[in-house]
């Protein structure tokens, strides 16, 4: 299969697309737009949508908080995504130790959140693309 019928599979399809709003995500997400799939973002409250506020016409964004069970089940089950990528990441900044806990806290229950989520829902596709970045200070 070459890469045009890959992205020929996606037309008209419902994308659920987490981490949208970063460097990779915000390129998948402008390919998804021109693949005429219906595409749903979720995003943090405080997120920055300048990498994609070109195309904010032509995609559903919702405010979520990915560590809360309930209400990304309820997203999902409304949204009934055909294929979901999970591109979400937590940066995290070697300076505070904080961070780098919460980043295993937020990976591990993301994942067992949507894990037990998806068992229940029929779903053509899941990408797990779990990209963050992490400064390491080195003496």
């Amino acid at each position: 299969m070459n890469k045009k019928d890959i992205l020929s599979t996606l037309n008209g399809k419902r994308i659920f697309l987490t981490g949208a709003t970063g460097f990779i995500g915000s390129h998948l997400l402008k390919r998804l737009i021109k693949e005429n799939c219906e595409v749903h973002i979720s995003i943090r409250e405080n997120s920055s949508l300048k990498r994609i506020k070109d195309v904010i016409d032509n995609y559903a964004c919702h405010i979520l908080d990915l560590t809360d069970f309930n209400s990304t089940k309820n997203l999902i089950k409304k949204l009934k995504p055909e294929i979901i990528f999970h591109l979400a990441a937590y940066g995290v900044d070697y300076r505070q130790q904080d961070n780098t806990k919460r980043l295993m806290l937020i990976l591990t229950l993301v994942l067992i959140y949507l894990n037990h989520i998806l068992k229940t829902k029929e779903l053509d596709l899941f990408i797990l693309a779990h990209l963050w970045s992490m400064e390491i200070k080195i003496t």
